[in-house]
């Protein structure tokens, strides 16, 4: 699946423009006037999405009709910005709902299906926005690198919660945001093991340990974007990679999904991978404490102090 960039150019696919209500034109009298209906004119290449009055039309009106778009596209289609753009919705707001929304979407998560079919280019979308204003376009370009940098780090939390349990361990997760981190030269990451979590005595983190086949794992990520200040933030994540509730075991109803307990560690990380891209003049650390919670004889009991 693949978003183009901002072009001024038509391409060949099937141009997707918004219409109102006030419009008097000739394709209009032949529109499906339904909200966020799409009605394709395949003699001129143009698709029409119907979205109703112009005068109550917001950003929310436009990231829901996207969604909707995106979610049963089924054929290349080239947007026309401009067209979306009405009143306080402006042309970097309509870059920034379809770019959110189709990699949103479009995500290549993990799936243990046998038969996904590649619809790459039927998939295909691009963004025309033709103007002589270099303001104007540098300002859109702008907007879709940066939402494009924040759908890759959503995308990566994404892939990571959606995991199984029996895969996305402690110490799968640990090498696994290792190795996707260590790529950014401005980020340092360091993955403490169980010795080392022994020596620092944390000891709450090896009591909910104990009842794991997998040792726990620390994973610390540290952006210093302003060496000229002593200021940090640090952002801690919560890895549970599966929460039975250890001796107080959960019921049925309750224990599925608990594979998302790990879903803070996921968050921090990916945007400390946001970060690394943005550069900002700040310094941040982000921390990861990884483990699941299960039962076996040696689980830590209720009543335990550590």
């Amino acid at each position: 699946m693949k978003l183009n960039k901002v072009t001024n150019q038509r391409n060949s696919d099937m141009l997707l423009k918004a219409v109102f209500d006030s419009e008097k034109t000739k394709e209009c009298k032949l529109l499906l006037k339904k909200q966020n209906q799409v009605t394709e004119f395949f003699s001129e290449n143009t698709a029409k999405a119907y979205l109703g009055s112009e005068e109550k039309y917001t950003y929310e009106t436009l990231v829901k009709f996207v969604k909707q778009f995106v979610s049963s596209q089924a054929r290349p289609y080239q947007v026309d910005v401009a067209s979306f753009a009405k009143k306080a919705v402006k042309p970097r707001h309509v870059v920034k709902a379809f770019v959110d929304a189709y990699n949103y979407a479009n995500a290549d998560l993990y799936s243990a299906k046998t038969n996904q079919k590649n619809s790459d280019e039927e998939k295909a979308l691009s963004l025309l926005f033709v103007s002589n204003n270099p303001g104007e376009v540098s300002e859109l370009e702008l907007t879709y690198r940066k939402q494009t940098v924040l759908s890759e780090a959503v995308n990566f939390a994404r892939n990571l919660q959606i995991l199984p349990p029996n895969i996305a361990n402690s110490e799968y997760l640990a090498k696994k945001v290792e190795n996707e981190l260590s790529e950014y030269a401005n980020l340092e990451v360091k993955v403490l093991d169980k010795e080392q979590i022994e020596d620092l005595n944390m000891g709450l983190l090896l009591s909910v340990n104990r009842g794991s086949m997998y040792e726990p794992r620390v994973v610390v990520i540290e952006y210093n974007g302003n060496k000229e200040s002593e200021e940090k933030t640090v952002m801690v994540g919560k890895g549970i990679t599966f929460d039975s509730g250890g001796y107080s075991l959960k019921p049925a109803r309750s224990m599925l999904g608990m594979k998302f307990d790990m879903s803070g560690a996921a968050i921090v990380a990916s945007t400390m991978m946001a970060v690394a891209e943005f550069k900002p003049r700040v310094n941040l650390s982000a921390v990861l404490c990884l483990t699941d919670n299960r039962v076996n004889g040696d689980a830590s009991l209720p009543d335990s102090v550590w």
